[in-house]
């Protein structure tokens, strides 16, 4: 018998289940952000065939290149001031709403204010040219 054979395996373990983690996190997220984005060319084709989907762009001065034949669809409204301009998205409740920001996690975070302020469809536009 190895004397402090338990604390040994123990240890193993844990380091097993830390590499584990290190190695299926990143997925997971990875996994769970892809499921709340849309390419900007699906949004050209959702309103292309008549869905309801209005873009909210929460940067200051925001970069619409992808969608400028679509600026019809577009409100700007800054991510921090979403709470005080509410009522001018009042009326997208029953729209997908598609928010464009040059910075991914400021679109994250404005997806989920929006969802806790009782929107039931939002979605983050990824800003890349396809899926990876």
């Amino acid at each position: 018998m190895i004397i402090g054979g338990d604390n040994l395996l123990q240890t193993g373990l844990i380091v097993l289940t830390i590499i584990a983690a290190a190695w299926f996190l990143p997925r997971l997220i990875k996994a769970v952000k892809a499921e709340n984005t849309i390419l900007a060319s699906e949004v050209r084709q959702m309103i292309d065939s008549g869905g309801k989907v209005s873009i909210v762009a929460i940067d200051e001065e925001p970069d619409i290149t992808q969608l400028s034949d679509y600026k019809s669809a577009i409100i700007n409204v800054i991510k921090d001031e979403i709470p005080i301009r509410l009522h001018q998205l009042e009326p997208l409740r029953s729209h997908l709403v598609a928010i464009l920001s040059k910075n991914i996690n400021d679109a994250e975070d404005a997806a989920l204010q929006l969802s806790q302020l009782g929107f039931p469809q939002v979605i983050v536009i990824d800003r890349r040219q396809s899926r990876r």
